[in-house]
């Protein structure tokens, strides 16, 4: 259970999506996953190595306490795992292979015990997140305005429900 906005943004536009939530207080986007049990910053310029990386958006004030954590191993992904709990918020790449994009979110989890103040500072990104992407007719998820014109440029249709666009293939919903 939580707050969520689910978004279409192609890799590029991510820092894009990330500036604009991280001008509401001072934020860090963080991925979850990590070769060694060192916690790395993203630097805001650049894409994760692999489509779909998921990660945590930590409010400035509360990265200390992230960055001491002890990062468990996830031997399925072969890789260490760091996790925010109650004062993170979700906050992932969106896969792209060229023409398949599948929906990512900002997510937070709004079970007890939740901090009043991160649960303040998630309701204000949410917010942010929204004035920022902006909605496409017929596809259920908001998207990048940079994206949502490649939607509609590439006459992309929605799939899956709507969590992902396909260029191509006829599939999906209508058009009418």
């Amino acid at each position: 259970m939580g707050r969520e906005i689910n978004y279409l943004v192609l890799p590029d536009e991510f820092p894009e999506l990330a500036a604009a939530v991280i001008k509401v207080e001072p934020a860090v986007w963080i991925p979850r996953l990590h070769r060694s049990k060192a916690i790395e910053t993203w630097d805001q310029h650049s894409a994760p190595a692999r489509g779909g990386e998921e990660g945590w958006l930590i409010h400035l004030q509360d990265v200390p306490r992230f960055m001491e954590q002890e990062l468990s191993w996830w031997e399925p992904r072969k890789r260490f795992i760091a996790s925010a709990g109650a004062y993170g918020l979700e906050m992932g790449y969106c896969w792209f292979d060229g023409k398949r994009l599948i929906a990512n979110r900002i997510y937070f989890n709004t079970l007890p015990p939740v901090d009043p103040d991160a649960s303040r500072w998630a309701n204000r990104v949410i917010s942010a997140a929204r004035r920022f992407l902006v909605t496409v007719p017929h596809v259920s998820s908001y998207c990048g305005p940079r994206t949502a014109e490649w939607i509609v440029s590439h006459n992309a249709r929605p799939a899956t429900g709507g969590t992902e666009v396909v260029i191509g293939t006829g599939r999906g919903g209508n058009w009418a």
